[in-house]
């Protein structure tokens, strides 16, 4: 890994945590995610999102009863909403899995672009 000339913020930090997570906690290794060549990560980070943003336009809503929206790409099971901070991070992880399987898509190594 490169060495940065800077220290990540705690939101880069928490971002990077929860993309190793993924993989670590959830087993959803490049094999996994390599197979959603229809963008399931991306719309998955977009429902995170918009749930974020709801709450917090709408404080008095509950996180924890927010339920998915039809774009929902998998099972409702894996639709786990949390405060809004930690939805934007779930999503920016999603975003940044997208964004592997894309590379890996290009370079001919993985799930289709």
């Amino acid at each position: 890994m490169t060495k940065l000339p800077y220290r990540l913020s705690a939101a880069e930090m928490d971002i990077l945590d929860e993309r190793r997570g993924q993989r670590t906690r959830e087993g959803f290794f490049h094999t996994h995610d390599d197979r959603h060549t229809g963008f399931q990560l991306s719309q998955a980070a977009d429902e995170y999102l918009r749930a974020a943003v709801t709450c917090a336009r709408h404080p008095e809503i509950n996180p924890c009863n927010l339920r998915a929206s039809g774009s929902w790409p998998w099972s409702a099971r894996w639709w786990k909403p949390c405060a809004p901070r930690r939805m934007l991070v779930k999503a920016a992880a999603l975003l940044i899995a997208e964004i592997e399987r894309m590379d890996r898509a290009a370079r001919g190594n993985g799930g289709a672009p």
